[in-house]
C-alpha cells in the first residue's frame, strides 16, 4: 500500500514540474533547477538576464540636465525645486521649465499638492 501511495504522490509531483517549466518556458525566462534534498525537493529560480546600457537618451528625448533631474528624482521623489535648482546649479525658473516639457512628454508626473506632494516617473530609466 505505501508503494502505490508513493508513485501516486510521484505522478502529481512530477506533473507539477512540468507544469512549472512549461510555465517559465511561456514567460521566457531561464528553467528552475529542481534538486532533490534530503526528503524533500529545492527548487531554484533564476532571473532573467537583463542588459543593461544607457537607453534614457536614446528612448527619451531629453537633454543631460534633464537626464540628472530624472535621476534627483528618482533619488528622492519628494525633492524641493530649490533643492533641484541649487544642486544642478540653475534657475527654479529653468527646472520648472524642465519638468513640465517633461510632464508634457508623459516622463515624469506630479501627484499630490505643491507642498506635499511628490513626483513619479512614468518612463523608467533604464
Amino acid at each position: 500500500m505505501l508503494i502505490n501511495q508513493n508513485i501516486e504522490f510521484k505522478t502529481i509531483w512530477g506533473r507539477g514540474n512540468n507544469k512549472i517549466i512549461s510555465g517559465f518556458e511561456e514567460a521566457s525566462l531561464p528553467q528552475p533547477l529542481f534538486e532533490q534534498v534530503g526528503n524533500g525537493m529545492q527548487i531554484t529560480l533564476f532571473k532573467k538576464e537583463v542588459k543593461h546600457s544607457d537607453t534614457l537618451n536614446d528612448t527619451l528625448n531629453i537633454d543631460q540636465r534633464e537626464k540628472k533631474l530624472l535621476e534627483l528624482i528618482a533619488l528622492n521623489s519628494s525633492i524641493k525645486l530649490t533643492e533641484l535648482a541649487k544642486i544642478l546649479n540653475v534657475s527654479i525658473e529653468t527646472i520648472k521649465r524642465d519638468l513640465a516639457s517633461m510632464q508634457d512628454e508623459n516622463i515624469l508626473k506630479r501627484t499630490g499638492s505643491k507642498k506635499t506632494g511628490y513626483w513619479q516617473i512614468i518612463k523608467k530609466i533604464s
